[in-house]
């Protein structure tokens, strides 16, 4: 896995969000990986921001891995899941209308993780802004 402080220094700025709590780790053991987080607010909405290198381990990858492939979508009175491309890359998105939540997924390089949770977001939107606000192409350059 790649030192937490790369994935810290990918952490980006978003207009018009108040960025905080950027922190990291990293361990070795039982398997490989590191990840830097940070959140943002807004008025009362609130985004969290992490990047994850799995160090291509599929039990890191595997989960989510399963709901990007073959077009996968659920729909419900409350809102929907749905495999969707992020930024280029494939991911996952997920919106509550009910709870006003949002969570939104993009795997850089079948390696990095790059997911935000949104809680009283009035949409998607700003949860997806967010990952798209990740410099994809200098996280798939890590090495």
């Amino acid at each position: 896995a790649v030192d937490y402080e790369q994935l810290k220094a990918l952490l980006p700025d978003v207009d018009g969000w108040t960025r905080s709590d950027t922190k990291g780790e990293q361990v070795s053991m039982p398997v490989s990986s590191s990840r830097g987080e940070t959140r943002y607010q807004k008025d009362d909405a609130r985004i969290e921001l992490e990047i994850t290198d799995s160090a291509l381990n599929q039990l890191l990858l595997a989960p989510i891995s399963m709901f990007m492939s073959s077009g996968y979508s659920e729909r419900s009175d409350d809102g929907f899941k749905r495999a969707a491309k992020i930024g280029g890359q494939p991911g996952m998105e997920e919106w509550n209308a009910n709870s006003k939540h949002a969570e939104v997924t993009a795997v850089v390089n079948n390696r990095f993780i790059v997911s935000a949770k949104g809680d009283d977001v009035a949409s998607l939107d700003p949860v997806r802004k967010v990952v798209e606000s990740v410099n994809f192409s200098k996280l798939a350059a890590l090495k």
